[in-house]
């Protein structure tokens, strides 16, 4: 009999739940690597593993956490273990992803910096000939006395924009 893996499943049972499944694994564990078979760990070894656990203190910091987790446990604080440990996979979980995907996704932003410096750039040079002949004839207009109000639709239709991109230009162009 193997003892199984913490599945998805095992995460959305409720901490106190997910407590006592760490002691019993952990004992589990122990038991088989002990020789005992998992349907006959003597009640006294078991307690005395629990006992020792909750004593645990390494000084490794990767493993402070899932400590700390156990002597929860052993001390008789399921639910704090339960949440403790749930925190703690989920952590090692990011951690995973992170390390996989992160170069990949930095990658893709300095990529796409790159290309939307590029691209700007494009498209400002393309835009500034229409700029100019929009803010020439909201001038023009201005002079043969129409309303400023009405600029902005009228050249909308002429440069087939829509009106805030036309009332962005003539801002920028310091037409009122």
């Amino acid at each position: 009999m193997e003892l199984p893996p913490l599945s998805a499943e095992d995460l959305k049972q409720p901490d106190e739940k997910l407590g006592w499944w760490l002691v019993s694994t952990w004992i589990g564990h122990h038991a088989q690597r002990a020789g005992f078979a998992l349907d006959a760990i003597p009640p006294e070894w078991a307690t005395r593993l629990v006992e020792e656990t909750a004593k645990m203190d390494s000084e490794s910091v990767a493993n402070a956490p899932l400590e700390s987790a156990f002597r929860k446990a052993c001390g008789g604080d399921m639910a704090a273990a339960g949440r403790m440990l749930r925190a703690y996979v989920h952590s090692g979980a990011v951690a995973m992803v992170n390390e996989k995907y992160a170069a990949v996704g930095i990658k893709q932003t300095v990529g796409r910096k790159k290309g939307g410096k590029k691209a700007a750039a494009v498209n400002k040079a393309v835009a500034a000939p229409w700029h100019a002949s929009c803010a020439e004839k909201a001038r023009a207009l201005l002079e043969q006395g129409k309303s400023p109000r009405e600029l902005t639709g009228m050249l909308a239709t002429q440069f087939q924009r829509d009106v805030t991109t036309i009332r962005r230009v003539l801002k920028k162009a310091g037409v009122k």
